[in-house]
This record gives structure tokens, C-alpha cells and sequence, in this order.
């Protein structure tokens, strides 16, 4: 069912949790200023963590939560 469908459906918060957090991976690409990434990637490295790792880490983070 698309997205659409489950907002003209009448659904539940938790079911669109369980749509949103459903499916396979897919890669994006985000396009960032360079000097605000500059500054997160030092950032980062200062505490010993790959810029990548950390959004990663945050996505996890975000996954996991409601």
C-alpha cells in the first residue's frame, strides 16, 4: 500500500510507525555546504569518530525511537 492510501485509510499512529520503519534500506545523498561539513567532520574527528559513522550512528538513534 502506498503512503497516500494509509492517510486516506484512516490509520493509526502505530501503523505508520510500522509503514515508515517497514521495508529495505535505500541510499540518499544530501548535499551540505562545505564549511558546515568541514566543521561536523572535525568535529567528529575530535572525538575519535568518522563524520559517515556518526550520522550513521544517529540514524540508529533515530530509528529506535518513536
Amino acid at each position: 500500500m502506498k503512503y497516500s492510501g494509509l492517510l486516506d485509510g484512516g490509520v493509526t499512529e502505530d501503523q505508520l510507525h510500522e509503514y515508515f520503519a517497514g521495508g529495505k534500506p535505500d541510499a540518499i545523498t544530501l548535499r551540505v555546504p562545505e564549511n558546515p561539513k568541514d566543521a561536523a567532520a572535525e568535529t567528529t574527528q575530535l572525538r575519535g569518530v568518522i563524520f559517515s559513522a556518526f550520522i550513521r550512528a544517529c540514524d540508529n538513534e533515530l530509528s529506535k525511537t518513536r
